[in-house]
């Protein structure tokens, strides 16, 4: 089978709670074009929703399934999510409350969300269905996951406005070194610059 663009794969790694690697791995950057055949594929309305919602916040997944049970965690007058952490295990990790900034499209697809009472399953539902739009999609499912919506949002958004990387990575909650080693300075295309922005007009 043939894929409609070469994957754009950086390398990753996962760490237990004593800072000791576990395994390494390849992570995943979606171009526009990948993404935009995902989302046609996935065909349910519902589900290009959260799909959108997935990307266009940045927000780790565990985050966004809080957001739907808290769904005043969106604030309109800020064109923002306010991610109010209180999870433990985060807290002593120095991660703490933060604003998910939204683009025009982030801000109309959030207000969706919350009007139509969609909710989001877990994660193995959820990466079980990504694999299997990509591949309806005829785009390779390599080092394919749904934290790489996350990655891919704050990618664009860097190629994007370079000049507010700082605002970006307090908005995604990435360390400057995690995101010049991974999501910055990759190689998109005019034509993904292009196609981005749409999904990135108006951020902050």
């Amino acid at each position: 089978m043939s894929y409609i663009v070469s994957p754009i794969l950086k390398g990753g790694k996962e760490v237990d709670s004593n800072g000791v690697v576990k395994h390494i791995y390849a992570q995943r950057v979606l171009t526009p074009t990948e993404y935009m055949a995902i989302y046609e594929a996935s065909q349910k309305w519902e589900n290009q929703v959260r799909l959108d919602l997935c990307l266009l916040t940045a927000g780790r997944y565990s985050e966004l399934r809080e957001f739907q049970v808290n769904r005043q965690w969106f604030e309109i007058d800020h064109n923002a999510l306010h991610v109010k952490e209180h999870k433990k295990e985060r807290l002593k990790r120095g991660i703490k409350d933060r604003y998910i900034h939204l683009s025009r499209k982030g801000v109309d697809m959030v207000k969706v969300f919350v009007n139509s009472g969609f909710t989001l399953s877990n994660y193995a539902a959820m990466q079980a269905n990504l694999i299997r739009w990509s591949q309806r999609a005829n785009v390779s499912d390599e080092g394919l996951s749904i934290k790489c919506m996350r990655k891919t949002y704050e990618s664009w958004l860097i190629a994007t406005y370079p000049e507010k990387t700082l605002a970006i990575l307090q908005s995604t909650g990435h360390t400057q070194a995690v995101s010049m080693e991974h999501y910055a300075n990759l190689p998109f295309t005019e034509k993904d610059l292009q196609l981005m922005k749409p999904y990135v007009e108006g951020w902050l």
